[in-house]
């Protein structure tokens, strides 16, 4: 933003609850539905939504010079999976989606699941959706059960931004690097091609 390449922006940061371990409060609020086979609380990420629609949103537009469009959800692991829910549940609640290395895999692929339909019934949706993923997020790049890789595929393909004017979806694949290494280049590749500044002219 200092170099005028990227535009302003307001980053706004959530953290865990307070009184509870940041994994157990992580897990709680980003996953969709209740799995049986985890031992930490899952499932309430309907509620973390509807915290983020009332609370913060209104909250950080009640105070700072603010504007819905643009307005990016940006998301890594689980973080990324409540980025996907929200936008199968609530699409014009944000206008970009930054969903980095998502565990498209939680609860037998539940959500994943899911997109096909929601594309179906979609007359004419808006968003830009970037997926960034490690190279080595899979069986074989690295000591993990899930393949993101596959996964993050699957997602685009199933969201079929072909069929639609306004949903422009990006499917990017950083080389050499797994899930620790993976999201700060989604991250900073993805606000580029959301953001970046058309050159100037001198």
């Amino acid at each position: 933003m200092n170099s005028k390449q990227m535009e302003r922006a307001i980053l706004v940061a959530i953290s865990w609850q307070q009184g509870m371990s940041g994994t157990a409060s992580r897990v709680r609020d980003y996953t969709p539905t209740k799995a049986l086979d985890w031992t930490l609380e899952t499932g309430g990420a309907e509620r973390h939504l509807h915290f983020l629609a009332n609370r913060v949103i209104p909250f950080v537009e009640a105070r700072f010079r603010t504007t819905a469009k643009k307005r990016t959800f940006v998301g890594n692991s689980l973080g990324g999976l409540f980025g996907l829910y929200i936008l199968l549940n609530r699409p014009t609640l944000f206008e970009h989606y930054v969903l980095g290395s998502p565990s498209l895999w939680y609860d037998n692929k539940a959500l994943l699941g899911q997109v096909s339909a929601w594309a179906d019934n979609q007359q004419n949706p808006s968003a830009k959706v970037f997926i960034g993923v490690g190279e080595k997020e899979t069986p074989l790049g690295s000591n993990i059960t899930h393949d993101l890789v596959g996964d993050a595929i699957s997602l685009k393909s199933q969201l079929a931004p072909w069929r639609f004017e306004h949903l422009d979806v990006k499917l990017m694949i950083v080389p050499n690097a797994d899930h620790e290494v993976a999201f700060p280049t989604v991250v900073t590749s993805a606000l580029d091609w959301l953001f970046a500044q058309p050159p100037s002219i001198p």
